[in-house]
């Protein structure tokens, strides 16, 4: 029997996304039983502008079907892949992770460990403690508000750092930045992660070209179709994207440009599950910092799979606390 149960996260500080002040972050969880017995679970993340509606059609296909197949002593991957094709794109990693689970057992029991980025929602409030790396969302005000706000956080601070304005920047605000940032400032950047929108190949292609930071596209379901072999770096989501189109596209690219995991804001389970998947993925993501310091924006997020490792040193003449890894605590409690 597969059980769906709904949970909701609440964020720390609320933010804006997609023109909506996010306040809280819902998933459903996948409890398989079993003879009144949990044997394995899973987490379908949701999230408003990103994934779509969970109708009964798609619950019935993860209830009933996944079930079936689940509890199969014949079942095939090709029998995984007729199901999955029953649900939109972004509900199918909950039912690959399970499918995976079931037959791959060992991968799944740790220990797995990935380096991780953080991330600022907002630039006025941004937290005291830092992380080698964090990704910087912008666009939230005009450039001219932000960019003084951006300087002076770098400037104190020490990390490398990404910066997100999700499609909303212009050309001349891309110029705009990199004339605003010292050198020093520049060499510590990864990279811009899709500044302005693009509709076709050409577009994509003289955005590359004319850009004067290194770019890097989140790779949503709509664009797959397109090249991105001359972009710095791609940032893959797996809950959006499912499992066997992340791995497909990391074959795809695994020799042309940076490979980056990004997380849905997933609760603990999908986090440790997204751990476990690497297994299955190029081993050129170990060296990789990738976009999972979301479960750090959720308050009481239940218990956790896995631990968050500290390290401390000193920084500006203060102790500073850096989370870089996300490491998974093998437990038999959160054992397939």
């Amino acid at each position: 029997m597969i059980q769906l149960s709904p949970i909701t996260f609440k964020l720390k500080k609320p933010f804006m996304s997609f023109g909506k002040v996010l306040s809280h972050k819902e998933s459903v969880l996948l409890n398989f039983f079993k003879a009144d017995q949990l044997i394995m679970s899973s987490e379908l993340s949701l999230y408003p502008g990103l994934t779509p509606e969970l109708t009964e059609a798609h619950r019935s296909i993860l209830q009933n079907d996944l079930d079936e197949l689940l509890n199969s002593t014949t079942d095939k991957r090709e029998d995984l892949e007729t199901l999955t094709q029953k649900l939109p794109q972004a509900f199918r990693l909950c039912a690959e992770t399970l499918w995976l689970k079931k037959h791959f057992q060992k991968e799944f029991e740790g220990p797995r460990k990935l380096k991780t980025s953080g991330l600022i929602t907002d630039l006025k409030n941004p937290p005291e403690l830092f992380p080698d790396t964090i990704k910087i969302k912008m666009a939230r005000a005009p450039l001219a508000n932000e960019l003084p706000l951006l300087i002076k956080l770098l400037e104190k601070t020490h990390f490398r750092f990404r910066l997100d304005p999700n499609e909303a920047w212009t050309m001349s605000d891309l110029i705009h930045c990199h004339s605003a940032l010292t050198s020093d400032l520049k060499e510590r950047l990864d990279y811009v992660e899709s500044p302005l929108p693009f509709s076709t190949q050409k577009e994509l292609d003289d955005l590359i070209q004319a850009s004067p930071f290194p770019l890097a596209f989140d790779l949503t379901p709509d664009r797959v179709h397109f090249d991105f072999s001359k972009a710095h770096a791609l940032v893959l989501k797996p809950a959006l994207l499912s499992f066997k189109e992340t791995q497909s596209i990391m074959q795809a690219y695994e020799q042309k440009t940076r490979l980056v995991l990004s997380s849905l804001f997933e609760g603990p389970q999908g986090l440790a599950d997204l751990l476990c998947l690497t297994a299955f993925l190029p081993i050129s993501l170990q060296s990789e910092v990738h976009g999972l310091g979301t479960l750090n924006h959720l308050e009481h997020p239940l218990e956790l799979p896995f631990e968050i490792p500290v390290k401390t040193g000193p920084h500006n003449s203060k102790i500073e606390q850096q989370i870089n890894e996300l490491v998974l605590i093998p437990s038999a409690a959160h054992k397939s």
